[in-house]
């Protein structure tokens, strides 16, 4: 009988995390496959599949195309609409926050089929014939009569960083060193904690670099006084007053509120800081991308009025930042 119950106990947490079972590719679903509606040239074909899965499965998602919400799907459904050619990211909103961002900025002649895990709070590109077998399997849910505005829109445009599919960072094994006209700043974020929520880090003149968990990045600038930014409910503003011949480093801190995340990058005095770089293996050592293709450079272009706002109100004395005082280097 304990047997019995420990083989029952594990069925239902494997139900419970992983979902009702896994989808496999049926040939004769495939054969089948027509598409719903006339698809144009410059126009693609998105499905948004909700993994079938007992965790939150009391609970509708809302399914974002830019700037507006058009559906709702519940644990074992899916909706599908189309988009056309330009800049289009879509996203999962609940509790007015945005979750599992994709880019679809290049125009795709196959159906795209985005499968969202609830439990990993993460959405991956399903090959055609295993998406096609999953919408076979699955239940359609039909888009909203009335659209209603994306909270999770502002989230995507300045945190690049979220969407799944935007190649902005690379690995790299070349350490920045100081010398005798520059400093080195270190960003990192030395946690795996809320590990689906990945931040851009943002200057006055652009962007920096993106922060996963258990990553960091560094830049090499001049002495002098400069600005970062990053943004959750709100953007939060540090001031880096930076000497040559210094190593400074940022510490980028997530606390998670009632519905979403707290994010401010902490000043940290690397004379009194026993810097995890050097003594845990597991940090990505990142590094951003040089010529951005076309598509990521409009998705700058778009984030940049958002982040002027809070130059503008630094600039002129109405935000006041946390600063990284020079003393701070090492």
């Amino acid at each position: 009988m304990k047997l019995i119950i420990k083989a029952l106990t594990l069925v239902f947490f494997t139900y419970l995390f992983t979902g009702c079972g896994a989808i496999s590719i049926d040939k004769n679903l495939v054969k089948q496959y027509k598409k719903p509606i006339k698809i144009n040239s410059n126009e693609t074909l998105v499905y948004v599949i909700r993994e079938s899965s007992f965790a939150g499965a009391a609970r509708g998602l809302w399914v974002a195309h830019n700037n507006n919400v058009i559906g709702d799907i519940g644990s074992g459904e899916y909706t599908y609409f189309k988009v056309k050619k330009g800049i289009n990211t879509i996203n999962t909103v609940q509790a007015k926050t945005g979750l599992a961002y994709y880019a679809i900025d290049e125009v795709s002649k196959e159906p795209l089929f985005l499968k969202f895990s609830y439990t990993k709070g993460t959405v991956e590109k399903l090959p055609t014939d295993l998406g096609i077998s999953y919408i076979a399997n699955y239940k359609e849910s039909k888009n909203l009569e009335n659209k209603h505005p994306n909270d999770g829109y502002i989230n995507g445009l300045v945190n690049l960083a979220m969407i799944e599919n935007l190649e902005i960072m690379s690995e790299t094994n070349t350490t920045l060193v100081p010398d005798e006209n520059n400093a080195v700043i270190t960003f990192i974020r030395p946690s795996s904690f809320a590990s689906m929520l990945k931040y851009t880090i943002w200057s006055d003149n652009g962007i920096v670099g993106n922060l996963d968990t258990n990553t960091y990045f560094q830049i090499k600038v001049p002495t002098g006084k400069y600005h970062y930014y990053v943004k959750s409910q709100i953007i939060y503003a540090l001031e880096a007053n930076v000497s040559a011949n210094k190593n400074y480093i940022i510490e980028l801190d997530v606390n998670m509120g009632w519905t979403t995340a707290h994010v401010q990058l902490d000043p940290i005095d690397a004379n009194n800081y026993n810097n995890p770089i050097n003594n845990n293996g597991t940090l990505k050592h990142l590094v951003l991308n040089k010529n951005l293709p076309n598509n990521i450079q409009e998705r700058i272009q778009l984030a940049l009025p958002i982040i002027k706002e809070y130059t503008d109100k630094v600039a002129s004395g109405d935000k006041k930042p946390e600063v990284l005082k020079s003393s701070f280097g090492k």
